[in-house]
């Protein structure tokens, strides 16, 4: 007996729609973070992103199936004018990519990670000690840390079972601090939240589970 072919393809299409939805709804969350801090124009977005106003436009006002790329995201994470609220916002969108959410494929997901966490960076995966179902299995303890005043990057090793709360940036010398609801400068302006926070020992607001 023959499988019903279509059958099958429609569930998965049905789980690929939302997937692509998904990442449009993340997507316009930054446009709405843009309007509401004040820049509300193509130019003025694209002055925020660093990035010219055509891609500023497909970005923030076309369904791109295949979302901005890791170069366009690395641009924006650098920008200087780059509102914090809406780096958060950005940061998001590249956890929520890692992880599978937006539909890709595993191959593409593993390249697009890799972007990120060049593989002399990647620290090897760290066993989380505990009882608790959530802890068992693995956390990233390197993030890469954006100066949202000076664009500066650098690559951190983050502690597994507490929260930085200060980080004094090595390009302009500014001192960083979480932003409301954050629980540390990671989880305000890194590549990848706290090990607390990957494993579920801490809410993003800083309040212990």
């Amino acid at each position: 007996m023959k499988k019903n072919t279509s059958a099958i393809r429609k569930p998965l299409a049905d789980l690929q729609l939302k997937a692509k939805a998904r990442q449009a709804s993340k997507l316009a969350e930054i446009r709405e973070a843009l309007i509401a801090a004040g820049y509300r124009t193509t130019e003025e977005q694209a002055f925020a992103l660093r990035v010219n106003r055509s891609t500023a436009w497909a970005l923030l006002n076309r369904d791109k199936r295949a979302g901005p790329s890791s170069v366009v995201l690395k641009r924006i994470l650098s920008s200087p004018n780059l509102p914090p609220v809406v780096r958060r916002k950005v940061n998001e969108f590249i956890r929520e990519k890692i992880a599978g959410r937006y539909g890709h494929g595993k191959a593409r997901v593993r390249w697009f990670r890799d972007q990120f966490y060049a593989s002399d960076e990647v620290a090897p995966p760290f066993p989380i000690n505990g009882s608790d179902d959530r802890a068992r299995g693995m956390i990233v303890e390197l993030s890469v840390i954006t100066c949202p005043h000076c664009g500066h990057a650098a690559t951190q090793r983050m502690p597994t079972v507490a929260c930085r709360i200060v980080y004094d940036c090595g390009g302009c010398g500014a001192r960083l601090k979480p932003l409301p609801d954050d629980c540390c400068v990671f989880c305000s302006y890194g590549s990848v939240v706290c090990p607390p926070v990957q494993v579920g020992t801490v809410r993003r607001n800083g309040a212990c589970i």
